[in-house]
């Protein structure tokens, strides 16, 4: 009997892909609503959890989201051993408690009740009465009015992830989660922008500047104003044009024999394309396709003042010397002084100073002067007795002299840059953390000393 049953699952959830494959548009045309919620049905955390799609492959309701914690959204409910989130709910808000209901209201709100505080937050906020919510096969969960028509649904507002079928419309973003585990913003973006350009970005980035992106297709002003990312069932990813003509493929096809895929900005700022193994015994997720190989491309993955290195193949996050780290656990926090800084005043300086250099780094590059110099030690001397210079870079005979903080930071072997940091002779060493004595001081020691594995 359950041998059937897994069989019929597995059977209904390869249905949903022939249903995507009828259209070519960025939704399915006919999404028939199977699996109906009416008003008063509610869920929570501990009993019944969640409104599963008819295949039982995705589910909206709650997932735990730390001890005792949950989020609410859309995830995998239907694989073995996996629970992967593919779209969040008010994803900033903390995580709630156990004693909470997910309520689709008698008069037409989908709310979260928490008891223990007599609080209630609306899940999703609209003008119109919700009359019935379906949980569909394809990953969107949908909400209708009294007159059946379609009135929000989940596809039309992606966070992280894209499924087949769906599309990332012109200006959307995706954001990544924080973490691996916390799903509420991160601090990367992937945008279609309206000159047909799909590129990512740091999150803090409001504005169109190449300067700060660090991927993109280099479709800028190829496809007129109506350019879509589109996933196909088969994992073929592509931007679209008009809805009519394929402009760029980023992936061919492969197999969809028992197989899920969809595409995600993951938490350190790369894109990923995973195929799922829907086979009863699948062994998990596999990475087919993903837009930087290295780790380090995400611009600002250590934070301000903190630079990427990889070792093992694992990014790495080091602080500038004289710089300690602003939180131990999140790299992405940067890094702060391990000493006070004096103000500068009509550039006269009390506290004295030395400068410390890194070699092979590269920076976001934004001087404030730029001097010519014919060695380095020149840019070293004209920082140091500069009280507004904070940091200079040296490079094919010029010194920039810049203020902190510094961002964008990664090792890179193949550039010449020479950074100069000024660091306080009066400042006492980092408790547990040796001062290096030769401002040169090798690679491997300050790495050792200044580092956080991102795993």
């Amino acid at each position: 009997m359950q041998e059937h049953k897994e069989t019929t699952n597995i059977f209904m959830a390869n249905s949903l892909f022939s249903l995507v494959l009828l259209s070519a548009m960025c939704y399915v045309a006919a999404q028939n609503r199977v699996s109906n919620i009416s008003q008063g049905s509610s869920l929570t955390p501990t009993g019944n959890s969640s409104w599963l799609s008819p295949s039982g492959l995705f589910a909206f309701g709650f997932f735990p989201q730390g001890q005792n914690r949950y989020g609410v959204g859309i995830f995998l409910a239907g694989l073995p051993l996996n629970k992967t989130v593919v779209w969040t709910a008010n994803r900033d808000d903390p995580p709630v408690s156990n004693d909470v209901t997910l309520r689709l209201t008698m008069d037409g709100r989908l709310i979260l009740q928490q008891q223990s505080q007599d609080s209630t937050t609306d899940v999703v906020q609209l003008d119109s009465s919700i009359s019935s919510a379906s949980m569909l096969d394809t990953g969107n969960f949908v909400l209708y009015d009294s007159n059946q028509d379609k009135i929000w649904q989940s596809f039309d507002h992606p966070t992280d992830t894209i499924l087949p079928g769906q599309c990332l419309l012109n200006d959307q973003n995706l954001v990544s989660s924080k973490s691996e585990t916390d799903y509420s913003t991160g601090i990367f973006r992937l945008n279609m922008q309206s000159d047909s350009n799909l590129v990512q970005y740091p999150v803090e980035t409001t504005t169109v500047i190449s300067a700060h992106a660090y991927w993109s297709t280099g479709t800028f002003g190829r496809g007129g104003v109506n350019v879509t990312l589109n996933l196909d069932p088969d994992g073929h990813l592509y931007l679209l044009n008009n809805s009519v003509s394929v402009m760029l493929n980023l992936t061919g096809g492969f197999s969809m024999t028992r197989r899920l895929y969809l595409m995600r900005i993951d938490f350190d700022g790369i894109l990923r394309l995973y195929s799922f193994s829907l086979e009863n015994k699948g062994n998990g997720s596999s990475v087919v396709w993903e837009s930087s190989h290295d780790k380090c491309d995400p611009k600002g993955l250590c934070g301000l003042n903190g630079y990427c290195t990889i070792d093992d193949d694992k990014a790495n996050c080091v602080c500038l010397p004289g710089f300690d780290y602003v939180s131990p656990v999140d790299r992405t926090a940067g890094c702060k002084r391990n000493y006070t800084a004096e103000i500068c005043k009509n550039n006269e300086k009390t506290t004295q100073y030395s400068m410390r250099a890194l070699e092979n780094t590269w920076w976001e590059n934004d001087p404030y002067s730029v001097l010519e110099m014919k060695i380095k030690e020149e840019c070293e001397t004209a920082c140091l007795d500069d009280c507004n210079c904070e940091a200079a870079f040296f490079k094919d005979g010029e010194c920039r002299k810049q203020r902190l903080p510094l961002r964008y930071g990664r090792r890179s072997l193949s550039d010449s840059n020479i950074v100069y940091i000024k660091w306080s002779s009066d400042s006492s060493p980092t408790p547990g953390i040796e001062a290096p004595s030769n401002p040169n001081t090798s690679k491997k020691k300050e790495d050792h000393l200044h580092s956080v594995w991102l795993d």
